[in-house]
This record gives C-alpha cells, sequence and structure tokens, in this order.
C-alpha cells in the first residue's frame, strides 16, 4: 500500500483500503503517529511532499531532545523557578544516576532539603517516571511544603487535615494525585483509651490502610529520623514501613540521621532496603554511603564557588542591676524566685504536677520582664476570685501556657499573689536594667554600622512584646511585631514591612517560624529560651543562604540570677565541643546530636537544688559530647565531596531550552502554523488551531500573563512522542551547506531505536553518515547533527529526481542495525537487571503490607484485606511479567543525500 499525505490534517499515513461509494471515491488510512485509521475523500490525499528545511530541522532538534533526556541533562534545574545551589544540583544528578531511587538526603540543617525534594519531584514528572506522588511532614510545616512546591515548581499539592480524614473520607487519596499528609495524620493506632478494637480498625483502613494501597509511584517524608522509632514496633516505625512499602521510589529527608543512636539509624535506613539493613550488623560507611547523601555547611558554596554561609558571632550581654535604679526590678525577681523555690517544693510533695508547670512559668516570665509576671499574676488572681478575664490578659501564644495561668488553686496562694502582684505594678512603672541595655546595645551597633540596621529581637511573652514596641516607637523607631496569634498571610504582610520600612522586628518563637528574614544581620534574643535549640533556631532566621552580611547575636541575660548560671556553663562548656570537633555552630552540634533533653530540668534543678545543678549539666554536656562525636564521625564519612564544576557547567547552561524553543519555531513553519516575537515573549499558532500568547522556553524569565512551555506540556510532548519517520519509496532530497567539509558525499540519516516492555519504552537516535563509497564515517554523522541544530545554520534542503528504492533501504538498515547493536545489548542487559529489581523490590514491599496485614484483630476484616492484597499483588506480578519481554524497533526519522562536491 503507497504512503501519501492528507492535506486537511497535515498528516502523512498509508492506505490500507479504497472504495468507491455512489460514484464517491474514499481511503481508508492508517495515522502512524496516533495508529488510528481515519476514511478521507480521495481528493484529500496526495502524494509525500519532499522534505523542506524547516521539517528537517524540526526533526532535528526533536531528536537532539529525546536523545538528551536519558543522557547527561538535568531537566529540572533548566525547569524550575529557583536557581538550584550546587549541592542540590549534585543530590539531583546522583538521584537521576541511581537504578533504584530510595535515598536519604541528610544535608545539614539549612541547606534547602525542601528545594531537593521538589527538584527531584519535577524531575522524575518531566521525565514520566511518576505521577502519584505522597509528601509526609510534620504537621506545622504542610501549608510550607505546598506553598515552596508551588511557587518554585509549579507543581500543586492538597494538604490533607483530620477533617479531610473524618466522616470516611478515605477515597481522598485515591482522588488525589499529588498530596501532603502529616506523619501522625496516618500512622497507625494499637489501641486508644474508650475505643472497640473494631472502631481502631476502621480508623486505621481510612488512614493508614487506605495511604498503602492508594498506589503511589513517590513517597518524600520530611523530617524522617522520627520513623526510626525506639523500637520494631512503635506506631511511628510502622508507619514508616508501610510507606516505604507502598512506593517504588522514595526519598527521605533529615538533617539528624544518626542522633548518636546505632540501632535507630539502622532501623532508617532498613526502609530503604531492609534486606542489608539487619539487626546486629555493622554500620560501615561502605554500607551507608549507597543510600545516603549528605552535605556539610562547611562545604556548601554557591555558583561561584564561595562559602554559602557567613560567619557569626554570638556575645552574651550580661545585664548589671546593681544600680539603685533597679532595685524594685531586683526585689520583684527575688520574691517571685522566692515563692517559686517553696512552692515547687511543696508541689512535688503534693504531686500537684501542674502547679509546677505554672511555678517555672512564673519564673521564666519574671526573667523576660516586669510586664510579664503582671500580667501573668492579675489572671491567676483573677481566676482565684472566679472573674473573667479579657483577652487583653492573655501572656503567651502557647495554649498549654494560657490554660495552666487559668487553674483552679488553692486559696492558700492567693494573699501571696496579691503581694507579688503590688510588688509587680511598682516594677513595671520602675526603671528596667533590661530595657536600659537594650537600648545602650542599638545606640553603639547603629554607631559601629549603619542608621539603617534591621534588628531583630526575640522574645517569649507577649507582655514584654508590647512593652518593647511601646519602647521603641517612644524612641522615634519605626517597629513591626510578629507572633503565632497571626495568620500566614499577616505574617507575611509583617516580613514585607520589616523588610522594606521598619526598623525592628520584635518576634515570639511561633511568629517566626517559617519565615526568611536573611536581609537582617543582627538578632538581639531580649530573654532566653531554656533550650538552647530555640536560641539557634531564632537565630536561623537570619543565619541563612543568602545572608550577605557577618550575623550578630546579642543573648541577654541579667547577672546573678539562676537564668545566668545555667547558660553561663551550658554555653561556654558546649562552646569547648565546638572547638573540639571542629564545627562552627552551636546548632551544629545540637542538630547532630538530636539528644531528646530534658532542658526545664536542668534549669529546675538548678533553681531548687543549686548545690547539685553543676553536677547535672557537667553530666548533660559529656553526654553531648559523646554522642556528637559518634554522630559526627558517623556523617562525616557519608557526606557528599565538592560538585564538579565542569558538571555542574554542563548541567546549568544546557542548550534544552534553546532546542525546545527552535523545534517549535521549525514545527509551526513546516506544519502551516506561525510564530511571531512579542515584547513578552513569542506568540504561537499551532496547525491544530491552538493559539498561545507570549510564550517563553526559560520559567525564569516568567512574569505576569506570559505562558511557559514546559517540556511536559501537551503539545511539546506531541512533536516529541509523533516524530514523522521515512518510508521506503518516497522521494530522496538533499542537504546542502557550505558548513560541510568538501568532498563529503553521501546518504546522512538519523535513526530512532526504540525498546519497548510493556506499558514503557526507551528511545535512543542513532545518526548514521554513509559515504559513496560505502564506508560508514561516525564523525561526519555527528558533525552534520549537530551543524543542523546550531543557531547559525547556513543551509537548505532542495528536492532530487532519486527515490529511496529498496536496496538503498537495506543497505542503510543494515548498517544502522550494526551501528545501534551495542547499545541495544547494552539497553537490554540494564532492561533485564531492572526488572529484576523491581521483583525483589515488589516482593519485599508486598511482604511488609502482609505483616501488616495479619496484625489485624478481626478475623473477617484481616481476611478481606489479604484478599485484596493478593490480587493487587496478581496483577503486579503480571506487569512484570509483561515488561520482561523486550520488543525493538529501529526506524529512520531522516534519510538525506549530502553531496558537498
Amino acid at each position: 500500500m503507497e504512503w501519501v499525505y492528507l492535506r486537511g490534517a497535515r498528516q502523512r499515513g498509508r492506505v490500507v483500503q479504497r472504495e468507491t461509494v455512489f460514484g464517491e471515491a474514499f481511503a481508508h488510512v492508517w495515522i502512524p503517529e496516533t495508529g488510528t485509521v481515519v476514511r478521507v475523500a480521495t481528493d484529500e490525499i496526495e502524494d509525500l511532499p519532499t522534505l523542506d528545511l524547516a521539517e528537517t530541522r524540526y526533526r532535528a532538534y526533536a531528536s537532539r531532545i529525546v536523545q538528551a533526556l536519558p543522557g547527561d541533562v538535568l531537566l529540572a534545574p533548566l525547569d524550575s523557578r529557583v536557581a538550584p545551589l550546587p549541592h542540590q544540583i549534585q543530590v539531583l544528578d546522583r538521584v537521576v544516576r541511581e537504578r533504584r531511587m530510595r535515598l536519604l538526603l541528610a544535608d545539614e540543617v539549612g541547606l534547602g532539603k525542601t528545594i531537593e525534594a521538589g527538584l527531584v519531584i519535577r524531575e522524575l514528572k518531566l521525565r514520566r517516571k511518576i505521577r502519584r506522588i505522597l509528601v509526609v511532614a510534620p504537621k506545622g510545616l504542610l501549608h510550607q511544603w505546598a506553598s515552596e512546591l508551588a511557587l518554585h515548581f509549579g507543581e500543586l499539592f492538597r494538604v490533607i487535615t483530620g477533617d479531610d480524614l473524618r466522616g470516611g473520607h478515605h477515597e481522598v487519596w485515591s482522588q488525589n494525585e499529588q498530596l501532603i499528609v502529616s506523619q501522625d495524620g496516618i500512622k497507625p493506632l494499637a489501641r486508644r483509651r474508650g475505643w472497640e478494637a473494631e472502631r481502631i480498625a476502621e480508623y486505621n483502613r481510612q488512614r493508614y490502610e487506605a495511604v498503602l494501597g492508594a498506589g503511589w509511584d513517590l513517597i518524600v517524608i520530611d523530617e524522617a529520623h522520627r520513623l526510626g522509632g525506639s523500637t520494631d514496633t512503635v506506631a511511628r516505625f510502622r508507619l514508616g514501613q508501610g510507606l516505604a512499602a507502598a512506593a517504588p521510589y522514595l526519598l527521605l529527608l533529615t538533617a539528624t540521621p544518626h542522633q548518636g543512636k546505632t540501632d535507630q539509624f539502622r532501623r532508617l535506613l532498613s526502609l530503604l532496603d531492609a534486606e542489608r539493613f539487619i539487626e546486629n550488623h555493622s554500620l560501615s560507611p561502605g554500607l551507608v554511603q549507597p543510600y545516603v547523601m549528605r552535605t556539610a555547611k562547611r562545604m556548601a558554596v554557591n555558583a561561584d564557588g564561595l562559602p554559602l554561609f557567613q560567619s557569626r558571632r554570638v556575645e552574651m550581654v550580661v545585664v548589671d542591676w546593681d544600680p539603685p535604679r533597679y532595685a524594685m526590678q531586683r526585689k520583684l525577681y527575688e520574691a517571685v524566685t522566692s515563692y517559686v523555690q517553696k512552692g515547687y517544693r511543696q508541689a512535688v510533695a503534693e504531686k500537684a504536677y501542674t502547679e509546677t508547670f505554672l511555678l517555672i512559668l512564673m519564673q521564666r516570665m519574671v526573667t523576660s520582664s516586669p510586664s510579664a509576671v503582671e500580667r501573668a499574676l492579675r489572671r491567676r488572681i483573677m481566676t482565684i476570685e472566679d472573674r473573667e478575664a479579657t483577652d487583653n490578659w492573655e501572656v503567651s501564644e502557647d495554649d498549654e501556657i494560657e490554660t495552666a495561668i487559668d487553674e483552679t488553686v488553692p486559696s492558700r496562694d492567693h494573699s501571696a499573689l496579691v503581694s507579688l502582684l503590688e510588688l509587680a505594678s511598682l516594677a513595671v512603672q520602675s526603671p528596667d536594667a533590661r530595657v536600659d541595655r537594650l537600648i545602650a546595645l542599638i545606640d553603639k551597633i547603629r554607631r559601629e554600622e549603619t542608621s539603617d540596621t534591621k534588628f531583630l529581637i526575640f522574645t517569649e511573652f507577649l507582655p514584654t512584646q508590647s512593652m518593647l514596641a511601646r519602647v521603641l516607637t517612644g524612641y522615634g523607631y519605626r517597629v513591626s511585631v510578629l507572633n503565632g496569634q497571626m495568620d500566614m498571610g499577616e505574617r507575611l504582610s509583617v516580613q514585607e514591612a520589616f523588610r522594606h520600612h521598619s526598623q525592628f522586628l520584635i518576634s515570639t518563637d511561633a511568629g517566626g517560624e517559617g519565615l526568611n528574614l536573611q536581609f537582617a544581620h543582627v538578632v538581639i534574643n531580649y530573654d532566653l529560651p531554656w533550650n538552647p535549640m530555640r536560641i539557634e533556631q531564632r537565630i536561623g532566621r537570619v543565619d541563612r543562604i543568602g545572608q550577605r552580611h557577618m550575623v550578630r547575636a546579642f543573648n541577654f541575660v541579667i547577672a546573678d540570677t539562676v537564668e545566668y548560671r545555667v547558660h553561663e556553663v551550658l554555653l561556654e562548656k558546649l562552646q569547648r565541643i565546638l572547638e573540639e570537633l571542629g564545627i562552627d555552630k552551636l546548632g551544629d552540634v545540637l542538630d547532630s546530636t538530636g539528644l531528646d533533653v530534658d532542658y526545664q530540668g536542668l534549669y529546675v534543678s538548678a533553681l531548687i537544688d543549686p548545690e547539685r545543678a553543676d553536677s547535672k549539666l557537667s553530666q548533660w554536656v559529656e553526654e553531648v559530647r559523646e554522642t556528637a562525636d559518634q554522630s559526627i564521625k558517623l556523617n562525616q564519612s557519608i557526606e557528599a565531596g565538592p560538585p564538579d564544576p565542569n558538571r555542574l557547567k554542563t548541567i546549568l547552561h544546557h542548550p534544552l531550552p534553546s532546542w525546545m524553543a527552535s523545534m517549535v519555531e521549525h514545527y509551526v513553519a513546516a506544519r502551516g502554523g506561525s510564530i511571531q516575537r512579542t515584547i513578552l515573549g513569542w506568540t504561537i499558532a499551532f496547525p491544530d488551531g491552538m493559539v498561545l500568547q507570549d510564550v517563553i522556553f526559560r520559567p525564569d524569565s516568567e512574569g505576569a500573563g506570559q505562558t511557559y512551555l514546559a517540556l511536559d506540556h501537551p503539545e511539546i510532548q506531541r512533536m516529541l512522542e509523533q516524530l514523522p519517520h521515512e518510508v521506503q519509496g518516497s522521494s530522496l532530497s538533499r542537504l546542502v551547506s557550505d558548513a560541510f567539509p568538501k568532498g563529503l558525499r553521501g546518504l546522512w540519516s538519523l535513526w530512532e531505536m526504540t525498546l519497548r516492555y510493556g506499558e514503557d519504552k526507551d528511545r535512543r537516535i542513532l545518526p548514521l553518515f554513509l559515504s559513496q563509497d560505502g564506508r560508514v564515517f561516525r564523525a561526519s554523522s555527528l558533525q552534520i547533527w549537530e551543524q543542523l541544530t546550531h543557531p547559525s545554520f547556513k543551509g537548505d534542503v532542495v528536492g532530487t529526481s532519486r527515490q529511496l528504492d529498496e536496496m538503498t533501504w537495506n543497505k542503510l538498515f543494515e548498517h544502522a542495525q550494526k551501528e545501534a547493536e551495542p547499545l541495544y545489548q547494552e539497553l537490554k542487559a540494564a532492561h533485564s537487571e531492572r526488572v529484576r529489581d523491581e521483583r525483589i523490590a515488589m516482593e519485599q514491599a508486598f511482604k511488609v503490607r502482609r505483616e501488616i496485614i495479619e496484625r489485624v484483630g478481626l478475623p473477617n476484616v484481616r481476611e478481606a484485606r489479604m484478599r485484596r492484597l493478593e490480587s493487587e499483588y496478581a496483577k503486579r506480578l503480571q506487569k512484570i511479567a509483561d515488561a520482561s519481554t523486550i520488543s525493538p524497533q529501529l526506524q529512520p526519522l531522516l534519510i538525506l543525500e549530502v553531496d558537498a562536491s
């Protein structure tokens, strides 16, 4: 049957049948690009046209793109709206090269693991390897994950909350392809007070089991160290096992992979490969390295090779309150401390533990400011007198603290509290040593730097925040406040006000969470949290990627107080650990250990039992030293080396976006469409009638109203997937160009080798130049292809009287097959290995899922779920069997005569 061209559809096809009905002639034509047969009037078909330059270059550019995809190009850095850093590109490069993509990303805090995960998601989607994605993250970070994936990668994820899961809406897992959910929202329940077995089983079915059976391609787990658990049976480890078995691709994210606990680290690694990481086996670097990527802050650099993080200087500001003007403030502190010491001992003796929490809270508040403790005392007295406090009496954004203040207390406290309130009211009206020291420090810094220096001030309590805002505004400064009572929109507005207008931002700990404030570099911790990591998190708001100045942090503490003694010992001894281990920042020690430390206990000990406090502090510091030493040694053994600058250059400057633009340009020109340059981009009229305005091919230049034409856009995919093939008997065209070496004569062709297995396929492109005397010149083969896809190519494609006869066709096919044979064997072997790995991983996954179902207590529920699982197992087994059969195909995309004589 002959090949023809369909004028209306602008496609070619093969006539499979002709018919005449009532004198009208029709042809049934098979279209290879779509695999369909259409019936058209014979006057709609004509002889195949000869190749022109536009069609030739479209196929040449499309072939370059097809060939690049499985090669050295990384698509996500070229496609995303964020400029990836070298270590992030290094992670992506490793992921793409891995045969089994199951990795632990363990970069230190602040290096952008969310961006790394986003790059992986986008890369695998562009390569059409994944479709259904689940992100599991801590509850407080769900919306931040969704925001960053949308902003930087254009990927829209739905956040699943408790409301989505109540009322039996378990179909939410199958109806959405990209979801974000919290770990605690889906972890399995073993028991719950007041719940019958049937209710627990139904709860697990709607959450845990429904998630596992939803058919994910990729699962990303943030803060994955939480899944290591203390034993193999804890709920979070069971959740980790289930999730690990529920997807072929798995990314675990954590900055603290080891935490000095080898068993927990082994359990975490077993989620990646249960066969390799089994109990009681040692964790050598050689065993761990293939599964882990870690970049240390000291190794992280920007695109210019400069260190990513600035140096930091932290100073303790010891506030002197000996002068008589501060006598009232000191008297209040001593009175509250005495009340707390006495009340704490009595509450412990009476096992009134709620009261101990409140007493410790009062100690923290009197350290913060007279305003904070004054408001809390007033609230407490109102509670005792059964009077209702208004919203204006809030002390903290922490519900637990607010509840504790409002707890009914024994009436014996009333007179003592009234006395303390009288003192606090006087102290509020008296000079404040900490405020005076703050104003002096601000003046000093503004003289050392500039009057435009921005200050980020942290406090734990809302009354202290209000007091500071009032004082600084009174000095004529522009002040913004930020706290956890604000929603994300309000917090972002405050951030922008601080960036562009305010000189001071006074924030609580909850208010600062999730914000990037690296445009400021001075942090003042007006009061100090008892947990040193909270101090690090505060400083981390400005000590981030993009900070251009040395970070300066000032920790305020009043002399001769319990807090001063504890902070002095803690910070001094931790500083020695920094020096011994060669670490720059306190947070890096605490991050690397991940120790679960009772910091409040350390302070309470210093407050109630000062004689034993030093030994407890020293014991804790030694525990940090030992654990940090173990963790850091292992972390250093698995750290990635410095990125290869040449590889980075290849990735970041790959011509793929320009190839795509040129492919589109020549495609529409060859097929009757049009493309015109506009101020904002390109206006493209596609042959099928679709018109896109203001099109761009690089997302970093995207603006309002512009359309980014990504690799996964349907029009781009159609151009790549429906590449026409040359057919025997068609006219042979000639490619002419002065760029070719003189005397070059022969046939140049471009061949597509396709390996199909089941629903998947591999494509490779092979250029071939066969000289007139029958010799193959590989260098000329590639050179002609490169010339055709060079932006400044000068040449033409002209028709000849020559036909692509059977003898010529067979000769070309024979040489193409010979040239492609080594690559075919390589791809075939790699595929066989991939199928084998997939079978092993599938068997392991179903083994875990069977074990999970076997724990279900109700026999009828257990049996029903096991039947569904075995049905799914049989289907997966058949799919793998189908993929084992390889169907190769070798077809020419272009055949051109070359004559440079």
